[in-house]
């Protein structure tokens, strides 16, 4: 229990009715590493549905007061639920024991030091995810990245990830590397990757393209001899060639020629 934290929510929240109960319940819970309580427990709490607890947590994010971590939970389950940090504006840890007010007058956002960094260092890791071409063990990879950080910037590995999920060479996705191994081999200095022999199922895939498009050249040659010859029939249906005196087209006639 983190009575510091609810003493918070109780003096300061702007919350109101079952949101400030949930605020209160995850205060509850809250640590230096944030809280994970899951929906069911703050549910219990708030003695309500889950379905309006998850209103009431949105309406808190809205409100500035809460930050989520979406399955940023620790634990054993393979199920994680969501990591919560409480920042509710104009307070700092003094005032949480004593309401201590700065020299301006106005307080300082509550955890300022340690939760706006890593919001920014969770925005920066859902850009990178987006772009890399593999999506596997996200929260290994988040690890992996805020380590990467401290070796390179983050347009750099940025630019280094968009290259490489870009890059014509890339192999099947099974061979693709994890995320988390990528960023721990500064895989972003990589230079392109070497030309890659292409598997019998993509060759097979190859020719029967250059099949298709050869059938569909003859066939749309065929179609246009058919176009060429019925505007000729046409032409000679509308204006029927003249026959002579010996039953032959005029022009053709040997006997009449010879006239």
């Amino acid at each position: 229990m983190s009575v510091e934290m609810i003493s918070l929510v109780l003096n300061h929240s702007r919350s109101e009715g079952r949101a400030k109960v949930v605020l209160i319940g995850i205060a509850n819970h809250h640590g230096d590493n944030g809280a994970w309580p899951s929906i069911a427990t703050l549910a219990k709490y708030a003695n309500s549905s889950e379905r309006s607890v998850k209103r009431d947590i949105k309406y808190l994010q809205e409100l500035g007061e809460l930050v989520v971590e979406p399955q940023g939970g620790e634990g054993k389950s393979q199920y994680k639920t969501n990591k919560y940090w409480i920042s509710i504006s104009g307070v700092t840890d003094g005032a949480i024991r004593g309401d201590r007010v700065g020299k301006s007058g106005v307080t300082i956002l509550a955890h300022e030091t340690s939760i706006e960094p890593y919001i920014t260092i969770y925005a920066q890791f859902e850009e990178f995810w987006n772009v890399y071409p593999r999506k596997v063990s996200k929260r290994a990879a988040l690890k992996a990245f805020e380590s990467a950080l401290a070796r390179s910037s983050f347009d750099e590995i940025l630019a280094g990830a968009i290259r490489f999920g870009n890059d014509r060479n890339l192999p099947e996705p099974e061979f693709i590397p994890h995320p988390t191994t990528w960023l721990n081999g500064d895989r972003w200095f990589d230079g392109p990757l070497p030309e890659r022999k292409k598997t019998r199922e993509e060759l097979q895939a190859e020719w029967d393209l250059a099949e298709q498009e050869r059938k569909a050249k003859a066939a749309e040659a065929q179609k246009e001899r058919e176009r060429i010859y019925d505007e000729q029939m046409a032409k000679v249906q509308a204006a029927p060639p003249k026959f002579c005196e010996h039953d032959k087209i005029v022009w053709n006639c040997r006997l009449c020629k010879s006239v």
